[in-house]
């Protein structure tokens, strides 16, 4: 069955920036599916990913929900049944209350650049050690690109990081803090895709930690 992007309007105030690993608790507490329990559909869920929450930057280290505000999960179109108890439900992320409305599925649609705003590669940290096991990654699953982290267009963090970990580097680095731990990772773009290979490396990802965001590539 073809992968395909689940979304739930969201409708709320504010979350924090960094709500990849709120989100992704909050959701298995009332989807236990999210939480990859083996006996559904007999097989683990490793592959199911949801994207970061869309917002608008207020500085706090919070978002401001918007119009393309979304609750959106990556997954395979035989699992949706799974995942529409998540309609009509209220969310906690943090101290901030989100409703989630009815979903509109998407197919995937290729694109010759695609981005993701954080992968994370487990013991690497250093831009050209990441980027060689990005290229890694490719390559095993097949997949003929060009990746590059992407530049950083300025020293100031936008999103207001408390440990700034971009400040000595070239590259957009961002971390997703996970039971009290910072993991640091960077922004990724890979061009010259194929179709075939664009909507392969949107099924798989790169990285780890795809529930909590990470490695979720868009166009």
């Amino acid at each position: 069955m073809p992968t395909i992007d689940l979304r739930f309007k969201l409708n709320g105030d504010v979350i924090p920036v960094d709500h990849g690993y709120l989100l992704y608790g909050a959701l298995s507490r009332l989807c236990p599916f999210l939480h990859g329990a083996e006996n559904y559909h007999d097989k683990k869920t490793a592959d199911t990913g949801i994207h970061p929450i869309a917002g608008t930057l207020v500085g706090n280290r919070l978002l401001s929900l918007n119009k393309d505000s979304y609750l959106t999960v990556r997954l395979d179109s035989a699992d949706v049944i799974s995942v529409l108890p998540l309609a009509g439900r209220e969310v906690v992320i943090g101290d901030n209350r989100l409703q989630i409305g009815i979903p509109q599925p998407h197919m995937l649609a290729p694109a010759e650049s695609l981005h993701s705003r954080l992968v994370t590669i487990k013991g690497k940290q250093d831009a050209e050690s990441f980027l060689e096991a990005v290229n890694r990654q490719l390559k095993a699953n097949g997949i003929e690109g060009v990746a590059q982290l992407t530049k950083r267009k300025t020293k100031r963090s936008f999103e207001g990081q408390q440990h700034d970990t971009s400040r000595h580097s070239t590259y957009v680095r961002r971390t997703i803090r996970i039971k009290g731990t910072d993991i640091v990772g960077y922004a990724v773009t890979v061009s010259g895709l194929s179709a075939e290979d664009s909507i392969t490396l949107q099924e798989v990802g790169i990285g780890g930690r795809r529930r909590c965001g990470c490695g979720i590539f868009v166009r």
